[in-house]
């Protein structure tokens, strides 16, 4: 079950079916579920998921020729892999998800430049709906809005990912009695990831102890994300 997203996920399929082709950002922070929303979204449809990770250029390709084509061939630069797209069935109408895709960029700085031209000049008469997804703000506001080279005009649209609400939260524990789901979000907020790993069965001090503030726990886990998203040096 996708829980509090259910406005969101309308969202996407809208746009899905008003538009032939377009180029969808997503964005919001850490373990908000946007994975778990594009996993839903793309239920059903023609689309490709591919996660970036913190690697070298080299190894990003590596990993998304394997995605696209599997092991036929390698992809040696982001124009040929991207331009991969345009030999789908123009007929179809097809989906790529890029999660976190603010590390490709990282790797190789020219990764949107290849998808703009691509976007124009390749796929202008493909349809195709690409979702680029990422947990970074400072990635966007400084190399994604703030490039000169406007990457934002390609978007259809820019749907900002939140914790959710207080009662879509309470979908999550419906076993709690008003006084523990009050404690639960207050201390936890809407984040999905940080609410899976509540214990119902321990009191609240032992939550703070042994689950919450436990070497390798939720948040020590989610902190340490966070500053590898948001920071180029972690080390600071």
């Amino acid at each position: 079950m996708l829980l509090g997203r259910d406005h969101e996920l309308k969202e996407l399929n809208d746009l899905y079916a008003q538009h032939d082709r377009g180029i969808i950002l997503l964005s919001g922070p850490l373990y908000v579920g946007k994975t778990e929303l594009m996993t839903w979204f793309l239920s059903g449809k023609q689309g490709e998921y591919f996660y970036a990770k913190s690697c070298t250029d080299t190894r990003q390709l590596k990993l998304f020729s394997k995605t696209l084509v599997g092991d036929e061939m390698t992809f040696q630069a982001w124009d040929e892999a991207l331009g991969t797209l345009a030999t789908y069935p123009a007929t179809e109408k097809h989906v790529l998800v890029i999660d976190e895709f603010q590390n490709i960029q990282r790797s190789d700085n020219h990764f949107l430049d290849a998808l703009k031209r691509t976007w124009e000049h390749k796929l202008q008469h493909c349809q195709w709906l690409i979702l680029l997804v990422t947990s970074s703000e400072a990635f966007l506001e400084m190399e994604f809005y703030g490039s000169k080279r406007q990457y934002d005009k390609m978007l259809i649209k820019h749907i900002k990912l939140g914790e959710i609400g207080s009662f879509d939260m309470a979908a999550f524990f419906p076993l709690l009695d008003a006084e523990g789901w009050v404690k639960c979000y207050s201390l936890l907020g809407g984040n999905p990831w940080l609410l899976r790993r509540w214990k119902v069965h321990l009191d609240f001090e032992e939550q703070i102890r042994k689950v919450l503030l436990a070497k390798e726990s939720g948040f020590h886990l989610w902190v340490d994300g966070y500053f590898n998203k948001e920071l180029r040096e972690t080390q600071v």
